[in-house]
């Protein structure tokens, strides 16, 4: 756990320090009121530390240590408080069952400072082909890339983040609504494959709404 928020609080100061964070009140005020409801009925050693980019990318990702990012996008892109709820509800079943841990440890040549500056180039906004360079410019890049969230850890996250948006008292299909917009639109995440792509929307939505069959979609 202790090394788990030194890396987290690493790799925070680095995305700090190299994007624009949004500290707009009133935003930060109502994600706070979201958060705490969706702390209140989860068990994690660590606090949640919710940080919002400011960046038109829709996305949303965690980090270790209880670190979750979002973009001013994603919120912007959310037409119901039920839907980012279960994005956020979604991210946090990350951190509870420890998927990014896990694999980080398991990838114990990974150097988290450098994942930190590849992660920080990613957010950056501009023209992409300068972005690409940064990112693939990062020797953590290739090894990164074996960090990509697996089928299960999805359906982990999926089927815990959908209980904790429940028992908050949001709608538990709430992402699965937001990923059905995802579809769409086409809308797709300029990051890549790393912890942030959340892939197989279809199979997911079809997932979530079996499980929650007397909930509401739209």
């Amino acid at each position: 756990v202790e090394e788990e928020k030194k890396y987290g609080k690493e790799i925070y100061l680095q995305i700090a320090n190299s994007v624009a964070i949004n500290n707009d009140p009133y935003i930060s005020l109502y994600l706070q009121d979201i958060k705490n409801r969706l702390e209140e009925v989860t068990s994690i050693p660590f606090p949640i530390t919710l940080t919002v980019i400011q960046s038109q990318t829709v996305n949303a990702f965690a980090t270790i240590g209880g670190y979750i990012y979002l973009t001013t996008g994603l919120i912007a892109f959310s037409d119901t408080e039920e839907e980012l709820a279960g994005v956020l509800a979604h991210e946090l079943a990350h951190i509870t069952r420890r998927h990014v841990a896990k694999r980080v440890e398991k990838e114990k040549y990974i150097n988290i400072g450098m994942l930190a500056t590849m992660l920080a180039g990613m957010l950056v906004g501009g023209d992409p082909k300068a972005k690409e360079a940064v990112i693939m410019g990062s020797q953590a890049a290739a090894q990164a890339l074996s960090l990509k969230y697996s089928r299960d850890d999805e359906d982990e996250a999926d089927r815990s983040g959908s209980i904790y948006s429940d028992r908050a008292g949001y709608n538990a299909v709430g992402v699965a609504n937001f990923l059905k917009k995802l579809r769409v639109t086409g809308r797709e995440t300029t990051i890549p494959q790393y912890l942030l792509t959340h892939p197989y929307h279809e199979e997911r939505i079809i997932k979530l709404e079996n499980a929650w069959p007397d909930s509401k979609t739209t």
